[in-house]
C-alpha cells in the first residue's frame, strides 16, 4: 500500500487486489460502525469489482502435536 497523491481534499491510495479484498472484507464486518468515510470506501472497493475474500471449503482444526 503506497499513497500516490495527496491534495487537501483527496489522498489516492494504491493497493494490491489481494489487501483491497481484505480491507473490504472489514468494513462489511462493521459496516453498521462506519462513518460516511467507510461507507463511501466500501461502496467504491464493490464499484470497482473487489469481493472479500472467498471462505475456506473446509477449516482443519485438528491439533498436531510437535514431532520431538
Amino acid at each position: 500500500m503506497f499513497m500516490r497523491e495527496q491534495s487537501k481534499q483527496n489522498i489516492e491510495v494504491v493497493v494490491d487486489a489481494k489487501e483491497a479484498q481484505h480491507i473490504l472484507e472489514g468494513l462489511e464486518r462493521f459496516h453498521d460502525s462506519l462513518d460516511e468515510t467507510g461507507q463511501e470506501l466500501e461502496r467504491q472497493l464493490k464499484a470497482a469489482g473487489v469481493a472479500p475474500p472467498a471462505k475456506p471449503d473446509h477449516i482443519r482444526y485438528e491439533y498436531a502435536p510437535p514431532l520431538d
